[in-house]
């Protein structure tokens, strides 16, 4: 990797952040990644309220490559970001033109008020999961799963495939209402993935009955609606809770019958559009992670790696 120098990382507090002090003349984003690779967890301090000390982290001393190899580590590992913020802009977009289709079909007299439990065919909790490590077992997700519309594998964990009921197996399309806790509560996201998995008793699931209404359609309506629905929680500060009942009762906007037929396939292609994007993300993210610490090691060399990145984007 060329001739090693050495420096001591600094902070100091301004608004409660950290910010880097002794990485002057280094390359910004070769100094953000080589920081990323430094595990800080033996540098907290404070029993009731953990945090980072200043006076510890100011002794770490890293190893730092010539100029010229920080900005060659440094661009072949940013390819691989560039393109997974492209793809998280791609699938922001498409949502966003898929709702504006939508909100635009409603103009059409022919739309309707529906009532959630009128027009699904389950409408229940998840369960109480009993976790274990073995990768046979089914995919759970939680709360933290449900995020911007969409669902997040990251956090999810595994249960015992035995103790779930068909009722509570995903299916395509069904949507995923966060039904408890100050902050998370009603977060709404479709379930589009091929991934036997279920959802945990602080998530609704609603499936809508393809025979009464169309189920991406519908999905939509109840993405639009997430403001009300998380106005919707009641219980003390730390104890909101969501009752299934009311995600029955909430009344949902729909177009006609011709205008939910015109309409969904323009939401499906957007929607492929996105998870295909959202996918490639999740491959440069480990090819990214795979790379960044053979870098920094010296043992894999930047050219080698730009070949990777290249056939990779």
């Amino acid at each position: 990797m060329g001739k090693a120098t050495y420096c001591n990382v600094d902070f100091w507090p301004l608004n409660t952040a950290l910010y880097v002090t002794d990485f002057l003349g280094n390359d910004p984003r070769f100094t953000y990644y080589l920081l990323d690779q430094i595990d800080f967890s033996g540098y907290n301090s404070g029993a009731a309220q953990p945090m980072l000390n200043r006076n510890y982290i100011t002794q770490i001393r890293i190893s730092l490559p010539e100029l010229a190899e920080q900005r060659a580590i440094a661009a072949v590992v940013g390819m691989l970001d560039d393109k997974i913020a492209l793809n998280e802009r791609i699938a922001v977009t498409a949502r966003e033109i898929g709702l504006t289709f939508y909100a635009q079909i409603l103009q059409d007299d022919d739309s309707a008020e529906v009532v959630v439990e009128s027009v699904t065919t389950a409408l229940t909790r998840g369960v109480a999961p009993k976790y274990t490590d073995s990768s046979d077992e089914l995919t759970v997700l939680n709360q933290k799963c449900v995020r911007d519309g969409r669902v997040n594998l990251e956090p999810s964990r595994l249960t015992l495939r035995e103790k779930v009921k068909a009722p509570k197996l995903l299916q395509r399309n069904d949507v995923l209402v966060n039904s408890t806790g100050v902050g998370t509560l009603g977060r709404v996201a479709r379930w589009t993935l091929d991934l036997d998995a279920t959802v945990d008793s602080h998530i609704t699931i609603v499936r809508f009955d393809e025979e009464k209404v169309d189920a991406v359609c519908a999905g939509f309506a109840m993405l639009r609606a997430q403001p009300e629905i998380e106005a919707m929680g009641e219980g003390s500060t730390g104890q909101t809770e969501l009752r299934r009942s009311q995600v029955g009762e909430l009344e949902l906007t729909l177009p006609g019958p011709a205008g939910q037929k015109e309409l969904r396939p323009k939401l499906d292609a957007l929607e492929e559009r996105a998870d295909q994007a959202l996918r490639e993300s999740l491959a440069l993210a480990d090819l990214r992670n795979t790379l960044l610490p053979q870098l920094m090691s010296g043992k894999l060399r930047v050219r080698d790696a730009e070949k990777i990145v290249e056939d990779a984007v």
